[in-house]
Protein backbone atom coordinates (compact mmCIF):
# COMPACT_ATOMS: atom_id res chain seq x y z
CA UNK A 1 0.00 0.00 0.00
CA UNK A 2 2.97 2.38 0.91
CA UNK A 3 4.56 1.28 -1.63
CA UNK A 4 1.12 2.10 -4.26
CA UNK A 5 0.96 5.78 -2.23
CA UNK A 6 4.74 6.43 -2.97
CA UNK A 7 4.24 5.38 -6.81
CA UNK A 8 1.15 7.72 -7.01
CA UNK A 9 2.70 10.60 -5.89
CA UNK A 10 5.74 10.70 -8.24
CA UNK A 11 3.53 10.21 -10.43
CA UNK A 12 1.70 13.24 -9.79
CA UNK A 13 4.85 15.15 -8.84
CA UNK A 14 5.98 14.41 -12.78
CA UNK A 15 3.00 15.22 -13.66
CA UNK A 16 2.92 18.30 -12.07
CA UNK A 17 6.50 19.01 -13.51
CA UNK A 18 5.65 18.21 -17.20
CA UNK A 19 2.97 20.65 -16.54
CA UNK A 20 4.49 23.17 -15.65
CA UNK A 21 7.54 23.14 -18.13
CA UNK A 22 4.65 23.03 -20.53
CA UNK A 23 3.08 26.11 -19.01
CA UNK A 24 7.07 27.88 -19.45
CA UNK A 25 7.41 26.32 -22.58
CA UNK A 26 4.02 28.61 -23.83
CA UNK A 27 4.80 31.44 -22.19
CA UNK A 28 8.62 31.41 -23.64
CA UNK A 29 6.89 31.09 -27.13
CA UNK A 30 4.25 33.71 -26.45
CA UNK A 31 7.11 35.98 -25.86
CA UNK A 32 9.24 35.33 -28.37
CA UNK A 33 5.93 35.70 -30.95
CA UNK A 34 5.34 39.04 -29.25
CA UNK A 35 8.86 40.11 -30.04
CA UNK A 36 8.46 39.41 -33.14
CA UNK A 37 5.09 41.11 -33.90
CA UNK A 38 6.69 43.86 -32.27
CA UNK A 39 10.03 44.08 -34.37
CA UNK A 40 7.96 43.46 -37.40
CA UNK A 41 5.47 46.25 -36.95
CA UNK A 42 8.70 48.47 -36.13
CA UNK A 43 10.34 47.38 -39.30
CA UNK A 44 6.96 48.41 -41.26
CA UNK A 45 6.67 51.71 -39.09
CA UNK A 46 10.40 52.36 -40.22
CA UNK A 47 9.82 51.55 -44.26
CA UNK A 48 6.62 53.66 -44.13
CA UNK A 49 8.08 56.79 -43.35
CA UNK A 50 11.23 56.21 -45.51
CA UNK A 51 9.40 56.18 -48.00
CA UNK A 52 6.88 59.21 -47.19
CA UNK A 53 10.66 60.83 -46.78
CA UNK A 54 11.67 59.59 -50.08
CA UNK A 55 8.40 60.66 -51.59
CA UNK A 56 8.84 64.38 -49.88
CA UNK A 57 12.42 64.95 -51.41
CA UNK A 58 10.84 64.18 -54.97
CA UNK A 59 8.05 66.10 -54.50
CA UNK A 60 10.55 68.90 -53.56
CA UNK A 61 12.92 68.19 -56.28
CA UNK A 62 9.92 68.27 -58.48
CA UNK A 63 8.60 71.59 -57.70
CA UNK A 64 12.56 73.02 -57.86
CA UNK A 65 13.05 71.62 -61.37
CA UNK A 66 9.42 73.24 -61.75
CA UNK A 67 10.55 76.57 -60.46
CA UNK A 68 13.81 76.62 -62.73
CA UNK A 69 11.93 76.05 -66.04
CA UNK A 70 9.57 78.68 -65.15
CA UNK A 71 12.51 81.18 -64.33
CA UNK A 72 13.84 80.13 -67.44
CA UNK A 73 11.30 80.58 -69.24
CA UNK A 74 10.62 84.38 -67.95
CA UNK A 75 13.91 84.64 -68.83
CA UNK A 76 14.01 83.96 -72.36
CA UNK A 77 10.60 85.75 -72.86
CA UNK A 78 12.19 88.90 -71.57
CA UNK A 79 15.46 88.26 -73.86
CA UNK A 80 12.78 88.10 -77.09
CA UNK A 81 10.85 90.83 -75.88
CA UNK A 82 13.93 92.89 -75.46
CA UNK A 83 14.92 91.37 -78.57
CA UNK A 84 11.78 92.68 -80.22
CA UNK A 85 12.03 96.04 -78.79
CA UNK A 86 15.37 96.91 -80.19
CA UNK A 87 14.18 95.60 -83.40
CA UNK A 88 11.32 98.11 -83.61
CA UNK A 89 13.68 100.50 -82.18
CA UNK A 90 16.00 100.34 -85.21
CA UNK A 91 13.26 99.91 -87.58
CA UNK A 92 11.58 102.63 -86.47
CA UNK A 93 15.09 104.58 -86.58
CA UNK A 94 15.50 103.36 -90.25
CA UNK A 95 11.96 104.61 -90.98
CA UNK A 96 12.08 108.38 -89.65
CA UNK A 97 15.41 109.31 -90.15
CA UNK A 98 17.11 109.97 -93.42
CA UNK A 99 20.91 109.75 -91.12
CA UNK A 100 21.13 106.44 -91.61
CA UNK A 101 20.81 106.76 -95.20
CA UNK A 102 23.30 109.59 -95.60
CA UNK A 103 25.63 107.73 -93.03
CA UNK A 104 25.78 104.80 -95.41
CA UNK A 105 25.81 106.21 -98.92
Amino acid sequence: MMMMMMMMMMMMMMMMMMMMMMMMMMMMMMMMMMMMMMMMMMMMMMMMMMMMMMMMMMMMMMMMMMMMMMMMMMMMMMMMMMMMMMMMMMMMMMMTSDCTFGIVF
